[in-house]
């Protein structure tokens, strides 16, 4: 056996993070370490950690994706937040978290070097047709299969909300960022005007249910603003998706500009879905917090003494 060449050796075992060797068997991938077995078929790598990181009782999220991924939903309204996504991407290598059925893979193609990642085979076979020559490969987000300071550019749109433990799936972008690298990170605003409405004449918790999404976080701009700091990123640059973005077809250029100049002042904290360009932080966050929590105790204290 030997040590994967060429673009391959950049792929770690998701579960030890060692390099893969290559047996005889061309299909097969395996863990120089740990044994792991993986395969390569049909143009796809699939690297799903054999030791998952997080798991709930209740639902087998490989399987529910994979089901989903058979059944697309539209990409009609997707195309605002996908060209506000790619025009802030530089180029080099890409990883695409959560690609779907490649319909920003395309643009992103253009750019740089994709890795076009998912969670669910369906979607990556779906993009294996779209957008030949990007790497596709099926993955965890907590346990990302590449070798550490490798990409340029991580894009996470409308994944976040989806995973199990957010704060590991950053910490890993965080490991697979270069240093000067962005992290281009887009999820549902929780405080949206739609949102707060529903909450002002919602009478019972049950009619705040909602069965239209698989989303099991959620975020505020303050939220997630902390959660950034808390795994090693400061913002750079925030970018709201206004909530009357899917009638932009519809409305005059002018009345467009207005909106969204008007919306930029007073509102761009209340729009139904947040975009950030995030960099590593050379802050210590969690120094910073024990620090100030600490300084709070003695103030306290003192007060009573």
């Amino acid at each position: 056996m030997k040590i994967i060449e060429d673009k391959e050796n950049h792929f770690v075992c998701p579960d030890c993070h060692h390099h893969f060797v290559k047996p005889e068997d061309e299909s097969a991938i395996i863990c120089e370490k740990c044994g792991g077995n993986f395969i390569f078929r049909d143009g796809i790598y699939d690297l799903y950690p054999q030791v998952p990181f997080a798991e709930v009782n209740s639902v087998n999220f490989a399987e529910l994706y994979q089901e989903f991924g058979k059944h697309p939903l539209t990409e009609d309204s997707e195309a605002l937040r996908r060209d506000a996504t790619v025009s802030m991407v530089d180029g080099g290598r890409i990883l695409e978290l959560g690609c779907n059925t490649g319909f920003m893979t395309e643009c992103l193609a253009q750019k740089g070097q994709v890795y076009a990642a998912d969670i669910s085979m369906s979607y990556l076979k779906k993009v294996k047709n779209r957008v030949p020559g990007v790497t596709l490969v099926r993955l965890d987000a907590h346990k990302l299969p590449f070798e550490a300071l490798f990409f340029d550019n991580v894009l996470m749109t409308d994944v976040l909300e989806h995973v199990l433990v957010p704060c590991r799936v950053l910490e890993e972008v965080h490991r697979v960022l270069k240093p000067e690298g962005k992290l281009i990170l887009g999820v549902p605003n929780i405080l949206n005007f739609s949102n707060i409405l529903r909450h002002l004449i919602s009478s019972k918790p049950n009619s705040l249910l909602k069965y239209t999404d698989a989303h099991i976080s959620f975020y505020d701009p303050a939220g997630l603003f902390q959660l950034l700091a808390a795994t090693g990123f400061f913002i750079k640059k925030y970018h709201p998706i206004y909530p009357f973005s899917t009638a932009r077809n519809i409305i005059p250029p002018s009345i467009i500009r207005l909106l969204d100049n008007l919306f930029s002042r007073i509102a761009r904290y209340f729009t139904r879905e947040m975009l950030v360009i995030a960099q590593k932080s050379e802050k210590r966050y969690w120094q910073t917090l024990k620090s100030k929590i600490l300084q709070r105790k003695v103030l306290l204290q003192d007060k009573h003494e």
